[in-house]
């Protein structure tokens, strides 16, 4: 696959078409007239989530997964087609050559994003597709996000079956209403979250406008839809953040506020886990770097770490999740200080949360 890159800093030019690094921390869509948020998290933690819950509440939540990514994906690309924006949407919306190119698009873009290769194998004019995808990010949020952006392209319901075979997934999207109908439209809601302003700076391509901080740490692999982060040799993607935030307030109404803490343990120990026995000083320096990269992945802006004695306090704007940060937070005070943690968290309700950790 031929894939344009930025001329200056190699970065795959979907990347920029698609996503916005904002001075408050948080990354959004260009295609939401909302401003849907984006974050990058590591595939393997991604998993570990979706595990991890599952084996909280006592049952798979990758159905509910795919839903809240498919209304996800739907609003926002309905969004981007609407009349706001011109031709666009009349166009990607013609079915005899807008579908196709848009399914290339939506490759590229997916591609860019560290999601996967797609190829279309099937197309019935208005009343079926079929995908496989190559090195599926997470299955559940790649039916979820197929599911949906099919919906919205073509303006009808539609079912999906899926068949995951080794390193592909085979998804087929059937016609099934007309129209774009939510047989429960007021279950799990993508709600808007509340945003302060920031004075975060990046180091920006001066072509295509790409932090420079991310670019640098990514590398990517075209032919596979993959994207590596070169300092830890890990897979990462960009998730939408509104469809987790989703999955976890309707578990949290199904099973309660264990939810939440079971999040920031699996958090907790994903740390933990993938930072081994590194060495670092239990500094307030070594926190804020650590920290600090939450602002290019779009996972909020930590504007406050204090430490008094042995008790750590951080303050996160514009949080993509509290309870992750909570665990993220947990994690490297368990590495840092060599023992295990206690740790709180406040909610984002007016756009920061308070997170701190001390000895359990």
């Amino acid at each position: 696959m031929h894939m344009k890159r930025c001329r200056k800093c190699g970065a795959p030019l979907s990347i920029s078409r698609v996503r916005k690094w904002n001075s408050d921390g948080t990354s959004t869509s260009r295609f939401s007239d909302s401003g849907a948020r984006f974050c990058q998290i590591e595939c393997d933690e991604m998993r570990c989530i979706i595990e991890g819950i599952s084996s909280c509440v006592g049952h798979s939540i990758e159905n509910l997964q795919i839903d809240c990514q498919r209304k996800a994906a739907r609003s926002s690309m309905d969004k981007y087609l609407s009349g706001a924006h011109g031709l666009a949407g009349s166009w990607a919306r013609t079915r005899v050559v807008g579908w196709p190119l848009s399914a290339r698009a939506m490759n590229a873009t997916g591609v860019g994003l560290g999601q996967g290769y797609t190829e279309m194998l099937a197309h019935e004019k208005g009343r079926m597709c079929r995908f496989r995808v190559w090195h599926p990010y997470c299955a559940p949020l790649l039916v979820g996000d197929l599911w949906g952006m099919f919906e919205a392209l073509n303006n009808f319901t539609v079912e999906a079956i899926w068949v995951e075979e080794g390193d592909s997934i085979t998804v087929t999207l059937e016609k099934v209403k007309d129209d774009l109908v939510w047989e429960d439209p007021f279950r799990r809601p993508l709600k808007k979250m509340p945003t302060l302003p920031g004075e975060v700076k990046f180091d920006r391509c001066e072509r295509c406008g790409v932090p420079r901080e991310f670019t640098r740490s990514i590398e990517w692999d075209i032919r596979r839809g993959i994207a590596n982060n070169r300092i830890t040799g890990r897979r990462e993607a960009t998730i939408v953040v509104e469809a987790l935030n989703a999955v976890v307030g309707e578990l949290t109404v199904e099973a309660g506020d264990m939810v939440p803490r079971a999040l920031c343990e699996i958090e907790q120990d994903y740390i933990t886990g993938v930072m081994g026995d590194i060495a670092l000083p239990n500094t307030v320096r070594e926190y804020r770097m650590l920290l600090d990269e939450m602002r290019v992945q779009g996972m909020g802006n930590p504007v406050d770490v204090r430490k008094e004695g042995d008790v750590l306090t951080v303050r996160v704007d514009n949080p993509f999740s509290e309870p992750l940060l909570a665990g993220k937070v947990a994690g490297y005070y368990q590495v840092l200080e060599h023992a295990g943690p206690r740790v709180t968290w406040t909610s984002a309700d007016e756009g920061y949360t308070m997170i701190q950790a001390w000895p359990a």
